[in-house]
């Protein structure tokens, strides 16, 4: 057995002149985990043994190391640190298979080699004598940046041709036993510029996101740092990356699958990679829709899933920050036939590709669970849509073949009562929401199939403001619109539906509301192109609202009783109109039917 030990190694490594080995073969002595969940290994080739680190992230090849047992390293470093005077060397293990060799005995008698070569007299750590042990000297000052924003830089390409020679080291291998090291990583999100000011002083940070096909880690960048590498870091370009600090992760604020995060300073070195042939591709962990019932609040996930509704993005005042921001409820299904409510915040909310139900990949969003389950994203979640990916493809076929919205819920779109389950397509009669006093403690959401027998005409629509994300009502001012919100004038106004009509069916009679989106699925028409038909040709405006008259439709209502100047009133919005689909009728008025013969007892 000991001859399958490769000789000589640990002298190499602790030397760091082990380039010329290949994949050795070694004993592994002891291991023991520390406080920062990384595992302190000795390793032996049958003549010495030395220390090395394993970090946890290594996680499907530590569970297997057991004392004893021989390992074939794949990847690994040498490390020198001096600390109060005192050096030491250890190795870094950061890729290596656990050979199917059990029971075994010490092999050989090795010796510490620090006893035989005390580290003070070691001198391969020359950066000059040693290129794959990272970045120069020179590459550690950031005296590069200027050449970053200028691809066609001879400099510049002449920094990449050297980054390219260099040892690039997986994500998941940085720990903060490292100090030389580079990586090659795309920038996947970049937050805004966060500003502070209080007694202990002021500032400013960013943060980002890398990723690169092993792992992705979370970087801010603090004041001068902040100024030096806000412009240069764009979403999906790829960069190489060296001399940052890499610290354990305060989960506080940090929510990427990293136990280390990185800051980065005055000495770390960012150069734009002109080479990106290399695909690097997104990391996830999708939860079912049906399994987040089981998730914790404030729990961090990854889910994938189609659009089915997009509700209107409404303005709302931060109790943080006392600042308006936008938000918007859209509605995704996926192929386990659950739909859920996800709350879009700011930037994600005013992004209007969720309109053409596409298939959505939601990085890191918040599971909540007031008024129901539910999740939202953060300001470091990160949405792509179509993704070219199996599940996304699996999904679409899916809903190509299941788009009638006959989905299952969290106890009817958010009112979570300990897990139990319904259709979310419930349906009330007209009668019911009155003798079910919908609406009278928080917002219930229902069907309905009913006729429509009367729409008011007068007021259907409203001028709004065209500016992006407003739509208050304007006000005619000599020949222009003025919106008092945006404190601007406009030339014409973007009219939007405001439509009322009276609701009947075998039970009684309802009246509705139907704003926007809804209001143009039932007339066919945008409230702007209706008001030119008013003003141009009466008739033909008529022929529209008569054409919607008396037919049965099948609307989404959300009913809330709202108080205004002490006087209650049962308001019904419809969210969402179809046509109506009798297979679901039918099975509904079956289990009517059997549910009502039951309670009769016949």
């Amino acid at each position: 057995m000991a001859a399958q030990l490769t000789k000589n190694f640990i002298e190499a490594l602790y030397k760091n002149q082990f380039e010329s080995f290949g994949n050795p073969i070694v004993q592994v002595l002891n291991i023991k985990s520390t406080q920062s969940n990384t595992n302190r290994v000795i390793i032996s080739d049958g003549i010495y043994f030395m220390q090395t680190l394993m970090s946890s992230q290594l996680m499907e090849q530590s569970s297997k190391v057991s004392k004893n047992c021989l390992i074939k390293i794949k990847k690994c470093i040498s490390n020198r640190l001096s600390k109060n005077g005192v050096v030491s060397i250890f190795g870094i293990l950061l890729d290596f298979d656990v050979l199917p060799y059990e029971n075994l005995d010490k092999i050989g008698n090795p010796r510490n080699i620090q006893e035989v070569f005390p580290p003070q007299t070691i001198m391969g750590y020359d950066n000059s004598s040693n290129p794959s042990q990272g970045q120069s000297e020179q590459n550690n000052k950031p005296n590069n940046f200027n050449n970053i924003k200028n691809n066609n830089n001879n400099n510049n390409n002449s920094n990449n041709n050297n980054m390219k020679n260099q040892n690039i080291f997986p994500i998941k291998s940085l720990s903060p036993y490292q100090n030389r090291w580079t990586i090659r990583a795309k920038v996947i999100s970049k937050n805004d510029i966060k500003t502070w000011n209080n007694a202990r002083g002021s500032g400013k940070l960013f943060s980002t996101v890398f990723m690169d096909n092993s792992s992705e880690i979370r970087a801010t960048a603090f004041n001068d740092a902040c100024d030096k590498f806000y412009d240069l870091l764009q979403e999906d370009q790829v960069y190489y990356i060296s001399g940052a600090n890499i610290k354990v992760a305060n989960k506080q604020f940090n929510n990427v699958k990293n136990e280390y995060e990185m800051y980065l300073d005055a000495n770390t070195n960012i150069t734009l990679c002109n080479d990106s042939n290399q695909e690097l591709k997104m990391h996830y962990s999708f939860i079912p829709i049906n399994q987040l019932e089981a998730i914790d609040k404030d729990s961090i996930v990854d889910v994938i899933g189609v659009v089915d509704q997009m509700g209107e993005i409404v303005q709302i005042t931060s109790k943080a920050s006392n600042r308006p921001i936008n938000k918007r409820d859209v509605y995704i299904v996926d192929d386990s036939g659950f739909k859920v409510r996800l709350t879009l915040w700011a930037k994600h909310a005013e992004d209007m590709r969720y309109e053409d139900k596409p298939v959505v990949a939601f990085k890191a969003v918040k599971v909540n669970d007031f008024q129901g389950k539910s999740i939202s994203t953060l300001s470091s979640s990160i949405i792509s849509f179509n993704p070219d990916i199996p599940e996304a493809h699996r999904i679409s076929g899916w809903y190509s073949q299941n788009n009638d919205g006959n989905y299952q819920t969290f106890s009817n779109m958010g009112s979570f009562n300990g897990g139990d389950v319904q259709k979310t397509n419930v349906y009330k009669t007209l009668q019911q929401i009155k003798n079910e006093n919908l609406g009278s403690e928080k917002a219930d959401y229902f069907n309905i199939v009913s006729t429509v027998v009367f729409i008011k005409k007068d007021n259907f629509a409203y001028p709004a403001c065209p500016g992006e994300n407003c739509n208050k009502k304007v006000i005619e001012e000599d020949d222009l619109w003025r919106c008092e919100k945006c404190n601007k004038s406009y030339p014409e106004p973007e009219y939007r539906y405001i439509l009322s009509l009276d609701a009947l069916d075998h039970t009684g009679n309802q009246w509705l509301t139907c704003f926007n989106e809804s209001a143009e699925k039932l007339l066919g028409h945008k409230a702007k192109e209706l008001q030119e038909i008013k003003n141009y040709d009466e008739n033909e405006f008529n022929k529209i609202f008569d054409d919607v008259s008396f037919r049965q439709y099948d609307f989404r209502i959300r009913a809330k009783i709202d108080t205004y100047n002490e006087e209650s009133r049962l308001r019904c919005n419809i969210i969402d109109v179809k046509p109506i689909n009798f297979e679901i009728q039918i099975k509904n008025n079956i289990e009517a039917i059997d549910k009502l013969m039951n309670e009769l007892q016949i």
